[in-house]
């Protein structure tokens, strides 16, 4: 069973809704989707995030200190959102592995079966829904040049 602020910011209904309302699919189980809400909250503690987490010691990177417009008991509904995007995009991954995926045929030859794909743009090509609803949240990611 699920124990929000200790191992998922959302809920398995905000789950399955999320899933509903953008036609992704879902194991039928809800044990299943338990462990791929497990699995999102934990991806999402390596993500850069604003502030710091509230107690010490806490289990999830959420709720935080010092996010501007954030109460630091608080978890915004766009990091529950995300959370819930990354489950659904965790399942997709699962079923259906980026290094497995091929792109149309490109050409087919009969005899002696020949067949040859297209290429498959890379999945980071396009920034995912996850990343995309957390981003007001995430701190700025700088690159500083060091001079040898």
């Amino acid at each position: 069973m699920l124990t929000p602020g200790v191992d998922t910011f959302a809920t398995l209904p905000e789950l399955r809704a999320r899933a509903t309302d953008f036609g992704a699919t879902l194991p039928a189980e809800d044990a299943a989707c338990e462990v791929l809400l497990r699995r999102a909250a934990e991806q999402m503690a390596a993500w850069p995030w604003q502030g710091w987490r509230t107690l010490a010691g806490q289990p999830l990177c959420w709720p935080r200190a010092d996010v501007p417009g954030v109460a630091p008991d608080a978890v915004p509904l766009a990091v529950k959102q995300a959370q819930c995007a990354l489950a659904v995009e965790l399942h997709r991954d699962d079923l259906d592995p980026p290094e497995q995926r091929r792109g149309p045929v490109v050409r087919e030859r009969v005899d002696v079966l020949d067949v040859e794909y297209a290429d498959v743009r890379p999945a980071s090509s396009r920034p995912r829904a996850s990343l995309v609803l957390a981003s007001p949240y995430l701190a700025p990611v700088t690159v500083q040049a060091v001079r040898a």
